[in-house]
């Protein structure tokens, strides 16, 4: 039915008129497929080039903290 045709406009008449819409463009448009492993190594490359901007060096800690950590660093 197209919507100048539509004699009541009401919040049922709204919603059927969604559905309709959304199952026309599931048939027009064919849906989008990705591959999940190909999402995962993006991400992960994404990760790794803001990690790169960080630096433990520039993390503001104690004494004790800085301590702890130099004498880790090495085991890493």
């Amino acid at each position: 039915m197209l919507l100048r045709e539509q004699s009541v406009w009401n919040a049922e008449a709204i919603e059927k008129r969604g559905k309709d819409l959304a199952e026309k463009a599931l048939a027009v448009w064919r849906p989008l497929i990705v591959d999940p492993i190909a999402v995962k190594q993006r991400e992960l490359e994404e990760h790794k080039a803001l990690a790169a901007g960080f630096s433990v060096q520039t993390i503001e800690m104690d004494a004790t903290a800085r301590t702890l950590l130099d004498q880790l660093q090495p085991l890493v």
